[in-house]
Protein backbone atom coordinates (compact mmCIF):
# COMPACT_ATOMS: atom_id res chain seq x y z
CA UNK A 1 0.00 0.00 0.00
CA UNK A 2 1.47 3.32 -1.05
CA UNK A 3 0.58 6.75 0.38
CA UNK A 4 0.97 9.47 -2.21
CA UNK A 5 1.91 13.02 -1.23
CA UNK A 6 -1.30 14.30 -2.81
CA UNK A 7 -3.24 12.92 0.10
CA UNK A 8 -4.86 10.18 -1.97
CA UNK A 9 -4.95 6.60 -0.74
CA UNK A 10 -3.64 4.20 -3.39
CA UNK A 11 -3.73 0.49 -2.55
CA UNK A 12 -0.74 -1.16 -4.23
CA UNK A 13 -1.27 -4.85 -3.51
CA UNK A 14 2.08 -5.93 -4.99
CA UNK A 15 3.98 -4.05 -2.27
CA UNK A 16 2.40 -5.84 0.70
CA UNK A 17 4.93 -8.38 2.01
CA UNK A 18 4.93 -11.34 4.36
CA UNK A 19 1.39 -12.57 3.75
CA UNK A 20 1.89 -16.11 2.47
CA UNK A 21 -0.38 -17.83 -0.01
CA UNK A 22 -2.51 -14.75 -0.62
CA UNK A 23 -2.22 -11.74 -2.90
CA UNK A 24 -4.15 -8.53 -3.14
CA UNK A 25 -4.89 -8.24 0.58
CA UNK A 26 -4.50 -5.49 3.17
CA UNK A 27 -3.54 -6.03 6.82
CA UNK A 28 -5.95 -4.43 9.28
CA UNK A 29 -5.84 -4.05 13.05
CA UNK A 30 -9.26 -3.66 14.69
CA UNK A 31 -9.05 -1.61 17.90
CA UNK A 32 -11.90 -1.17 20.39
CA UNK A 33 -12.81 2.52 20.36
CA UNK A 34 -13.69 2.45 24.08
CA UNK A 35 -11.18 0.09 25.74
CA UNK A 36 -8.34 0.77 23.24
CA UNK A 37 -7.72 -2.99 23.17
CA UNK A 38 -6.50 -4.54 19.93
CA UNK A 39 -9.29 -6.98 19.21
CA UNK A 40 -7.76 -8.78 16.28
CA UNK A 41 -5.50 -8.65 13.27
CA UNK A 42 -7.34 -9.34 10.04
CA UNK A 43 -6.87 -9.18 6.27
CA UNK A 44 -9.16 -7.75 3.64
CA UNK A 45 -9.23 -6.78 -0.02
CA UNK A 46 -10.16 -3.50 -1.66
CA UNK A 47 -13.73 -4.50 -2.52
CA UNK A 48 -14.50 -5.54 1.05
CA UNK A 49 -12.78 -2.40 2.39
CA UNK A 50 -14.90 -0.09 0.24
CA UNK A 51 -18.12 -1.94 1.13
CA UNK A 52 -17.28 -1.77 4.84
CA UNK A 53 -16.63 1.95 4.64
CA UNK A 54 -19.88 2.47 2.77
CA UNK A 55 -21.93 0.55 5.35
CA UNK A 56 -19.83 1.59 8.39
CA UNK A 57 -19.80 -2.11 9.31
CA UNK A 58 -17.37 -5.05 9.05
CA UNK A 59 -18.17 -8.73 9.31
CA UNK A 60 -15.42 -11.16 10.18
CA UNK A 61 -14.80 -14.53 8.57
CA UNK A 62 -12.30 -17.00 10.06
CA UNK A 63 -10.94 -19.99 8.16
CA UNK A 64 -8.40 -20.83 10.83
CA UNK A 65 -6.97 -19.28 13.96
CA UNK A 66 -4.29 -17.50 11.95
CA UNK A 67 -6.35 -16.41 8.95
CA UNK A 68 -9.02 -13.83 9.73
CA UNK A 69 -10.82 -12.08 6.89
CA UNK A 70 -13.60 -9.55 6.75
CA UNK A 71 -16.02 -8.36 4.14
CA UNK A 72 -18.89 -5.81 3.96
CA UNK A 73 -21.37 -6.54 6.71
CA UNK A 74 -24.59 -8.36 5.95
CA UNK A 75 -25.05 -10.66 8.92
CA UNK A 76 -23.09 -12.45 11.60
CA UNK A 77 -20.50 -11.10 14.03
CA UNK A 78 -20.00 -7.44 13.24
CA UNK A 79 -18.23 -4.30 14.35
CA UNK A 80 -19.48 -0.74 13.88
CA UNK A 81 -16.75 1.21 12.11
CA UNK A 82 -16.04 4.73 13.46
CA UNK A 83 -12.68 5.92 12.12
CA UNK A 84 -9.88 4.60 9.94
CA UNK A 85 -6.18 5.39 10.26
CA UNK A 86 -3.39 4.56 7.83
CA UNK A 87 -0.14 3.41 9.40
CA UNK A 88 2.25 4.96 6.91
CA UNK A 89 5.29 3.12 8.22
CA UNK A 90 3.83 -0.37 8.30
CA UNK A 91 1.54 -0.08 5.26
CA UNK A 92 -1.48 -1.21 7.24
CA UNK A 93 -4.85 0.10 8.37
CA UNK A 94 -6.14 0.62 11.90
CA UNK A 95 -9.90 0.42 12.39
CA UNK A 96 -11.41 2.11 15.43
CA UNK A 97 -14.59 0.14 15.95
CA UNK A 98 -17.04 -1.02 18.58
CA UNK A 99 -18.16 -4.66 18.76
CA UNK A 100 -21.80 -5.26 18.03
CA UNK A 101 -23.70 -8.00 19.84
CA UNK A 102 -21.74 -11.20 19.41
CA UNK A 103 -18.71 -9.40 18.05
CA UNK A 104 -15.56 -11.54 17.81
CA UNK A 105 -12.40 -10.95 19.80
CA UNK A 106 -10.18 -13.64 18.35
CA UNK A 107 -6.56 -12.57 18.10
CA UNK A 108 -4.76 -9.82 19.97
CA UNK A 109 -1.69 -8.08 18.67
CA UNK A 110 0.48 -4.99 18.81
CA UNK A 111 -0.20 -3.42 15.43
CA UNK A 112 -2.83 -0.99 16.63
CA UNK A 113 -2.85 2.79 16.75
CA UNK A 114 0.25 3.59 18.81
CA UNK A 115 3.21 5.93 19.14
CA UNK A 116 6.33 5.66 17.07
CA UNK A 117 4.44 5.51 13.78
CA UNK A 118 3.33 8.13 11.30
CA UNK A 119 -0.42 8.11 10.74
CA UNK A 120 -2.91 9.71 8.44
CA UNK A 121 -6.66 9.61 8.90
CA UNK A 122 -8.84 8.32 6.09
CA UNK A 123 -12.10 10.26 5.60
CA UNK A 124 -14.78 7.60 5.19
CA UNK A 125 -16.95 9.86 3.02
CA UNK A 126 -14.38 11.26 0.60
CA UNK A 127 -11.63 8.58 0.80
CA UNK A 128 -9.14 11.44 1.21
CA UNK A 129 -6.26 11.34 3.66
CA UNK A 130 -5.24 14.04 6.13
CA UNK A 131 -2.24 14.33 8.44
CA UNK A 132 -2.85 13.85 12.15
CA UNK A 133 -0.77 13.78 15.29
CA UNK A 134 -0.69 10.39 16.95
CA UNK A 135 -1.46 10.51 20.69
CA UNK A 136 1.31 9.73 23.14
CA UNK A 137 -0.67 6.84 24.61
CA UNK A 138 -3.40 4.63 23.30
CA UNK A 139 -5.36 5.45 26.45
CA UNK A 140 -5.53 9.12 25.38
CA UNK A 141 -7.71 8.28 22.40
CA UNK A 142 -11.45 8.08 22.92
CA UNK A 143 -13.54 8.68 19.84
CA UNK A 144 -17.18 8.10 19.07
CA UNK A 145 -18.49 9.11 15.67
CA UNK A 146 -21.86 10.82 16.06
CA UNK A 147 -23.31 10.55 12.57
CA UNK A 148 -26.29 12.91 12.14
CA UNK A 149 -27.96 13.40 8.78
CA UNK A 150 -30.31 16.37 8.54
CA UNK A 151 -33.35 15.35 6.54
CA UNK A 152 -35.75 18.03 7.73
CA UNK A 153 -37.82 19.95 5.17
CA UNK A 154 -37.50 23.70 5.73
CA UNK A 155 -39.72 24.72 2.81
CA UNK A 156 -42.31 27.42 3.42
CA UNK A 157 -44.91 29.47 1.57
CA UNK A 158 -44.79 33.17 0.77
CA UNK A 159 -48.27 34.70 0.54
CA UNK A 160 -48.56 37.97 -1.42
CA UNK A 161 -51.81 39.90 -1.19
CA UNK A 162 -53.80 42.68 0.42
CA UNK A 163 -54.95 42.74 4.04
CA UNK A 164 -53.62 39.37 5.15
CA UNK A 165 -54.51 39.67 8.86
CA UNK A 166 -57.32 37.14 8.69
CA UNK A 167 -55.25 34.75 6.57
CA UNK A 168 -52.54 34.75 9.24
CA UNK A 169 -55.04 34.05 12.02
CA UNK A 170 -56.65 31.25 10.04
CA UNK A 171 -53.27 29.63 9.35
CA UNK A 172 -52.38 29.77 13.04
CA UNK A 173 -55.70 28.16 13.96
CA UNK A 174 -54.96 25.42 11.44
CA UNK A 175 -51.62 24.67 13.09
CA UNK A 176 -49.07 26.18 10.70
CA UNK A 177 -46.66 26.76 13.60
CA UNK A 178 -46.98 23.22 14.89
CA UNK A 179 -47.77 22.25 18.48
CA UNK A 180 -47.59 25.62 20.20
CA UNK A 181 -49.80 27.02 22.94
CA UNK A 182 -48.99 30.73 22.76
CA UNK A 183 -47.75 33.41 20.39
CA UNK A 184 -45.48 36.44 20.81
CA UNK A 185 -45.74 39.32 18.32
CA UNK A 186 -42.45 41.21 18.02
CA UNK A 187 -42.75 44.65 16.44
CA UNK A 188 -41.39 48.20 16.62
CA UNK A 189 -42.82 51.51 17.78
CA UNK A 190 -43.77 52.63 14.26
CA UNK A 191 -45.45 49.43 13.14
CA UNK A 192 -47.34 48.58 16.31
CA UNK A 193 -50.17 51.17 16.01
CA UNK A 194 -50.46 50.66 12.24
CA UNK A 195 -50.55 46.86 11.96
CA UNK A 196 -49.38 44.88 14.99
CA UNK A 197 -52.18 45.96 17.34
CA UNK A 198 -54.77 44.90 14.77
CA UNK A 199 -53.12 41.50 14.32
CA UNK A 200 -52.97 41.12 18.10
CA UNK A 201 -56.70 41.89 18.37
CA UNK A 202 -57.66 39.42 15.64
CA UNK A 203 -55.56 36.66 17.21
CA UNK A 204 -56.93 37.16 20.75
CA UNK A 205 -60.51 37.34 19.44
CA UNK A 206 -59.87 34.03 17.70
CA UNK A 207 -58.94 32.50 21.05
CA UNK A 208 -55.18 32.43 20.48
CA UNK A 209 -53.07 33.22 23.55
CA UNK A 210 -51.03 36.18 22.37
CA UNK A 211 -48.58 38.72 23.79
CA UNK A 212 -46.88 41.65 22.11
CA UNK A 213 -43.33 43.05 22.53
CA UNK A 214 -42.37 46.43 21.11
CA UNK A 215 -38.97 48.09 20.74
CA UNK A 216 -37.90 51.45 19.36
CA UNK A 217 -38.06 51.67 15.58
CA UNK A 218 -34.86 52.07 13.58
CA UNK A 219 -31.67 50.32 12.55
CA UNK A 220 -30.01 51.31 15.83
CA UNK A 221 -32.24 48.78 17.59
CA UNK A 222 -30.75 45.83 15.72
CA UNK A 223 -28.37 45.02 18.58
CA UNK A 224 -27.61 42.31 21.09
CA UNK A 225 -28.99 44.53 23.84
CA UNK A 226 -32.42 44.78 22.21
CA UNK A 227 -32.42 41.04 21.49
CA UNK A 228 -31.70 40.47 25.18
CA UNK A 229 -34.60 42.79 26.07
CA UNK A 230 -36.99 40.77 23.86
CA UNK A 231 -35.75 37.50 25.38
CA UNK A 232 -36.14 38.80 28.93
CA UNK A 233 -39.68 39.98 28.19
CA UNK A 234 -40.53 36.53 26.83
CA UNK A 235 -39.14 34.90 29.98
CA UNK A 236 -41.10 37.28 32.18
CA UNK A 237 -44.25 36.33 30.26
CA UNK A 238 -43.56 32.69 31.06
CA UNK A 239 -42.77 31.62 27.50
CA UNK A 240 -41.26 28.19 27.07
CA UNK A 241 -40.51 26.04 24.04
CA UNK A 242 -44.19 25.82 23.17
CA UNK A 243 -44.33 29.39 21.85
CA UNK A 244 -44.17 30.88 18.36
CA UNK A 245 -42.62 34.26 17.48
CA UNK A 246 -44.39 36.42 14.88
CA UNK A 247 -42.34 39.25 13.36
CA UNK A 248 -44.56 42.14 12.27
CA UNK A 249 -42.61 44.92 10.59
CA UNK A 250 -39.68 45.61 8.31
CA UNK A 251 -36.16 44.28 8.01
CA UNK A 252 -34.97 45.17 11.49
CA UNK A 253 -37.95 43.45 13.11
CA UNK A 254 -37.54 40.42 10.85
CA UNK A 255 -33.82 40.07 11.64
CA UNK A 256 -34.20 40.57 15.38
CA UNK A 257 -37.31 38.42 15.86
CA UNK A 258 -35.95 35.61 13.66
CA UNK A 259 -32.65 35.57 15.56
CA UNK A 260 -34.47 35.55 18.90
CA UNK A 261 -36.73 32.68 17.79
CA UNK A 262 -33.68 30.70 16.67
CA UNK A 263 -32.03 30.86 20.08
CA UNK A 264 -34.94 31.04 22.56
CA UNK A 265 -35.48 27.57 24.00
CA UNK A 266 -32.82 26.40 21.49
CA UNK A 267 -35.24 27.25 18.73
CA UNK A 268 -38.95 27.97 18.48
CA UNK A 269 -41.01 28.48 15.29
CA UNK A 270 -41.44 31.94 13.85
CA UNK A 271 -43.46 33.68 11.15
CA UNK A 272 -42.75 36.81 9.11
CA UNK A 273 -45.48 39.36 8.44
CA UNK A 274 -43.70 42.02 6.39
CA UNK A 275 -44.93 45.59 6.18
CA UNK A 276 -42.27 47.25 3.98
CA UNK A 277 -41.08 46.92 0.40
CA UNK A 278 -37.52 46.54 1.70
CA UNK A 279 -38.39 43.59 3.91
CA UNK A 280 -40.51 42.01 1.19
CA UNK A 281 -37.54 42.15 -1.17
CA UNK A 282 -34.84 41.17 1.25
CA UNK A 283 -35.07 40.33 4.94
CA UNK A 284 -38.21 38.19 4.89
CA UNK A 285 -36.85 35.61 2.44
CA UNK A 286 -34.00 33.18 2.93
CA UNK A 287 -33.78 32.77 6.69
CA UNK A 288 -30.81 35.05 7.41
CA UNK A 289 -31.13 36.70 10.82
CA UNK A 290 -28.59 38.78 12.69
CA UNK A 291 -27.75 41.79 14.84
CA UNK A 292 -25.14 44.49 14.35
CA UNK A 293 -22.24 45.43 16.62
CA UNK A 294 -19.90 48.45 16.60
CA UNK A 295 -17.27 46.24 15.00
CA UNK A 296 -19.28 44.46 12.32
CA UNK A 297 -22.63 44.27 10.57
CA UNK A 298 -24.68 41.05 10.44
CA UNK A 299 -21.84 38.84 11.69
CA UNK A 300 -23.67 37.75 14.85
CA UNK A 301 -26.66 35.70 13.75
CA UNK A 302 -27.91 32.44 12.32
CA UNK A 303 -29.92 30.91 9.50
CA UNK A 304 -33.47 30.33 10.66
CA UNK A 305 -36.22 29.65 8.15
CA UNK A 306 -39.75 30.92 8.97
CA UNK A 307 -42.85 28.77 8.88
CA UNK A 308 -44.49 31.21 6.46
CA UNK A 309 -44.04 34.74 5.07
CA UNK A 310 -46.89 37.19 4.50
CA UNK A 311 -46.30 40.17 2.19
CA UNK A 312 -49.18 42.58 2.77
CA UNK A 313 -49.26 45.04 -0.13
CA UNK A 314 -51.82 47.21 1.69
CA UNK A 315 -49.14 48.08 4.21
CA UNK A 316 -47.11 49.81 1.51
CA UNK A 317 -49.82 52.47 1.20
CA UNK A 318 -48.97 53.78 4.67
CA UNK A 319 -45.21 53.93 4.10
CA UNK A 320 -43.49 57.31 3.85
CA UNK A 321 -42.14 57.96 0.37
CA UNK A 322 -38.58 57.65 1.67
CA UNK A 323 -39.30 54.08 2.82
CA UNK A 324 -40.66 53.14 -0.59
CA UNK A 325 -37.58 54.67 -2.19
CA UNK A 326 -35.36 52.72 0.18
CA UNK A 327 -37.08 49.44 -0.66
CA UNK A 328 -36.57 49.98 -4.37
CA UNK A 329 -32.79 49.67 -3.96
CA UNK A 330 -33.05 45.95 -3.14
CA UNK A 331 -35.47 45.48 -6.04
CA UNK A 332 -33.06 47.17 -8.46
CA UNK A 333 -30.31 44.97 -7.04
CA UNK A 334 -32.32 41.85 -7.86
CA UNK A 335 -32.80 43.04 -11.43
CA UNK A 336 -29.06 43.65 -11.73
CA UNK A 337 -27.98 40.26 -10.43
CA UNK A 338 -30.56 37.86 -11.82
CA UNK A 339 -33.59 39.30 -13.62
CA UNK A 340 -33.07 41.46 -16.67
CA UNK A 341 -36.83 41.49 -17.28
CA UNK A 342 -37.42 42.98 -13.82
CA UNK A 343 -34.75 45.62 -14.44
CA UNK A 344 -36.34 46.69 -17.72
CA UNK A 345 -39.80 46.69 -16.13
CA UNK A 346 -38.53 49.05 -13.44
CA UNK A 347 -37.06 51.36 -16.06
CA UNK A 348 -40.55 51.74 -17.54
CA UNK A 349 -42.76 51.59 -14.42
CA UNK A 350 -40.81 52.70 -11.38
CA UNK A 351 -42.88 55.87 -10.90
CA UNK A 352 -46.05 53.75 -10.49
CA UNK A 353 -44.61 52.21 -7.33
CA UNK A 354 -45.12 55.52 -5.53
CA UNK A 355 -48.81 55.36 -6.38
CA UNK A 356 -48.88 51.85 -4.85
CA UNK A 357 -50.27 50.58 -8.14
CA UNK A 358 -51.55 47.11 -7.29
CA UNK A 359 -50.34 45.51 -10.54
CA UNK A 360 -46.84 46.95 -10.24
CA UNK A 361 -46.47 46.14 -6.55
CA UNK A 362 -47.53 42.55 -7.07
CA UNK A 363 -45.22 42.18 -10.09
CA UNK A 364 -42.11 43.39 -8.28
CA UNK A 365 -42.97 41.38 -5.16
CA UNK A 366 -43.28 38.16 -7.16
CA UNK A 367 -40.07 38.82 -9.08
CA UNK A 368 -38.17 39.73 -5.91
CA UNK A 369 -39.24 36.45 -4.36
CA UNK A 370 -38.31 34.41 -7.44
CA UNK A 371 -34.85 35.96 -7.77
CA UNK A 372 -33.98 35.31 -4.16
CA UNK A 373 -35.58 31.87 -4.18
CA UNK A 374 -33.50 30.76 -7.18
CA UNK A 375 -30.36 31.65 -5.24
CA UNK A 376 -31.36 30.40 -1.78
CA UNK A 377 -32.63 27.04 -3.03
CA UNK A 378 -29.11 26.31 -4.34
CA UNK A 379 -27.18 27.79 -1.43
CA UNK A 380 -29.24 28.15 1.73
CA UNK A 381 -26.24 28.89 3.97
CA UNK A 382 -24.08 31.15 1.83
CA UNK A 383 -21.31 28.71 0.93
CA UNK A 384 -20.78 30.35 -2.45
CA UNK A 385 -23.59 31.41 -4.78
CA UNK A 386 -25.61 33.22 -2.11
CA UNK A 387 -22.83 35.80 -1.81
CA UNK A 388 -24.21 37.42 -4.97
CA UNK A 389 -27.13 38.72 -2.89
CA UNK A 390 -24.56 41.03 -1.29
CA UNK A 391 -24.25 43.02 -4.51
CA UNK A 392 -23.93 46.66 -3.48
CA UNK A 393 -23.67 45.75 0.20
CA UNK A 394 -19.90 45.86 0.70
CA UNK A 395 -19.87 49.63 0.27
CA UNK A 396 -23.55 49.97 1.24
CA UNK A 397 -23.35 48.48 4.73
CA UNK A 398 -20.18 50.43 5.50
CA UNK A 399 -21.77 53.70 4.32
CA UNK A 400 -24.94 53.02 6.32
CA UNK A 401 -22.98 52.46 9.53
CA UNK A 402 -20.57 55.35 8.91
CA UNK A 403 -23.52 57.71 8.40
CA UNK A 404 -24.77 56.72 11.87
CA UNK A 405 -27.92 55.58 10.05
CA UNK A 406 -28.71 58.98 8.57
CA UNK A 407 -28.75 56.94 5.35
CA UNK A 408 -31.49 54.33 5.16
CA UNK A 409 -30.43 50.81 4.23
CA UNK A 410 -31.72 51.22 0.67
CA UNK A 411 -30.01 54.59 0.19
CA UNK A 412 -26.70 53.09 1.31
CA UNK A 413 -27.15 50.04 -0.95
CA UNK A 414 -27.80 52.38 -3.90
CA UNK A 415 -24.46 54.06 -3.27
CA UNK A 416 -22.89 50.60 -3.10
CA UNK A 417 -24.49 49.49 -6.37
CA UNK A 418 -23.16 52.59 -8.13
CA UNK A 419 -19.67 52.10 -6.71
CA UNK A 420 -19.59 48.46 -7.74
CA UNK A 421 -20.77 49.05 -11.32
CA UNK A 422 -18.09 51.72 -11.71
CA UNK A 423 -15.49 49.29 -10.38
CA UNK A 424 -16.95 46.52 -12.54
CA UNK A 425 -16.71 48.78 -15.59
CA UNK A 426 -13.04 49.29 -14.82
CA UNK A 427 -12.52 45.51 -14.73
CA UNK A 428 -14.53 44.94 -17.90
CA UNK A 429 -17.45 43.08 -16.30
CA UNK A 430 -20.05 45.64 -17.40
CA UNK A 431 -20.07 48.05 -20.32
CA UNK A 432 -20.27 51.80 -19.80
CA UNK A 433 -23.81 51.95 -21.25
CA UNK A 434 -25.19 49.35 -18.83
CA UNK A 435 -23.28 50.85 -15.92
CA UNK A 436 -24.97 54.17 -16.65
CA UNK A 437 -28.38 52.45 -16.88
CA UNK A 438 -27.94 51.17 -13.31
CA UNK A 439 -26.94 54.59 -12.03
CA UNK A 440 -29.79 56.28 -13.93
CA UNK A 441 -32.39 53.84 -12.58
CA UNK A 442 -31.23 54.53 -9.02
CA UNK A 443 -31.55 58.26 -9.69
CA UNK A 444 -35.01 57.76 -11.21
CA UNK A 445 -36.07 55.97 -8.04
CA UNK A 446 -34.92 58.93 -5.97
CA UNK A 447 -31.93 57.11 -4.54
CA UNK A 448 -28.49 58.68 -3.97
CA UNK A 449 -25.71 57.84 -6.41
CA UNK A 450 -22.94 59.88 -4.74
CA UNK A 451 -21.43 59.90 -1.26
CA UNK A 452 -23.07 62.38 1.13
CA UNK A 453 -21.14 65.61 1.65
CA UNK A 454 -20.48 64.71 5.28
CA UNK A 455 -18.87 61.35 4.44
CA UNK A 456 -15.11 61.02 3.98
CA UNK A 457 -14.16 58.55 1.25
CA UNK A 458 -10.98 57.38 2.99
CA UNK A 459 -12.84 56.77 6.24
CA UNK A 460 -15.39 54.76 4.27
CA UNK A 461 -12.61 52.63 2.79
CA UNK A 462 -11.40 51.76 6.29
CA UNK A 463 -14.95 50.83 7.27
CA UNK A 464 -15.13 48.33 4.39
CA UNK A 465 -12.99 45.91 6.39
CA UNK A 466 -15.93 45.16 8.71
CA UNK A 467 -17.72 43.44 5.80
CA UNK A 468 -18.44 39.74 6.32
CA UNK A 469 -16.95 38.82 2.91
CA UNK A 470 -13.46 39.94 3.99
CA UNK A 471 -11.03 37.00 3.94
CA UNK A 472 -7.56 37.09 5.46
CA UNK A 473 -7.78 40.85 5.83
CA UNK A 474 -8.50 41.38 2.12
CA UNK A 475 -11.51 43.13 0.62
CA UNK A 476 -13.78 41.04 -1.59
CA UNK A 477 -16.53 42.23 -3.92
CA UNK A 478 -19.17 40.52 -6.05
CA UNK A 479 -19.78 41.90 -9.55
CA UNK A 480 -22.70 41.87 -11.93
CA UNK A 481 -22.10 40.76 -15.50
CA UNK A 482 -23.79 43.43 -17.58
CA UNK A 483 -27.45 43.31 -16.40
CA UNK A 484 -29.21 40.20 -15.11
CA UNK A 485 -26.17 37.98 -14.42
CA UNK A 486 -23.25 37.75 -12.01
CA UNK A 487 -19.57 37.10 -12.59
CA UNK A 488 -18.35 33.71 -11.37
CA UNK A 489 -14.64 33.36 -10.70
CA UNK A 490 -14.69 29.57 -10.82
CA UNK A 491 -15.51 26.68 -8.45
CA UNK A 492 -18.60 28.31 -6.93
CA UNK A 493 -16.60 31.43 -6.10
CA UNK A 494 -18.33 34.74 -6.72
CA UNK A 495 -16.10 37.03 -4.67
CA UNK A 496 -13.08 38.82 -6.10
CA UNK A 497 -10.27 40.31 -4.04
CA UNK A 498 -9.97 44.03 -4.73
CA UNK A 499 -6.92 46.11 -3.76
CA UNK A 500 -7.77 48.90 -1.36
CA UNK A 501 -6.39 51.63 -3.62
CA UNK A 502 -8.68 50.64 -6.49
CA UNK A 503 -11.94 50.89 -4.55
CA UNK A 504 -10.61 54.03 -2.84
CA UNK A 505 -10.17 55.67 -6.23
CA UNK A 506 -13.78 54.86 -7.16
CA UNK A 507 -15.18 56.18 -3.89
CA UNK A 508 -13.21 59.41 -4.12
CA UNK A 509 -14.67 59.94 -7.60
CA UNK A 510 -18.18 59.70 -6.12
CA UNK A 511 -17.89 62.81 -3.94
Amino acid sequence: MNIEETGELMLDFDKIDNIPDHSGVIPVAVQDINTKEILLIAYTDRTALEESIKQRKVILRSTSRNKLWFKGAESGNTFTLHRIFVNCEQNSLVFLASPDKGGMCHTKGENGYRTGCYYRELDMDTMKLKDINAPEKKEDLSVFRCRLVNTSDESYDIMIGNGLYSALTADLKNGIAGKVSRYVIVTDSNVRPLYADRIYSEMTEAGLRTDIIEFEAGEKSKTRAVKEYVEDRMLEMGCKRDCCVIAVGGGVVSDLAGFTAGTFGRGVPFINYTTTLLAAADASIGGKTAVDTPLATNLIGLFNQPKKVYIDLDAWKTLPRRELVSGLAETIKHGCLGDRELFEYLEKNISRVFDCDSEVCRYISEHNCMVKYRVVMKDARESGLREILNLGHTVGRAAETLSDYRLTHGEAVSIGLCAEVLLGEKYGYIGSENAQRVISLCEKAGLPVKLPEYMDADELVRKLYTDKKVRNGRLRFVFQKEIGEMVCFGDNNYGKEVPEDEIAEILRSMK
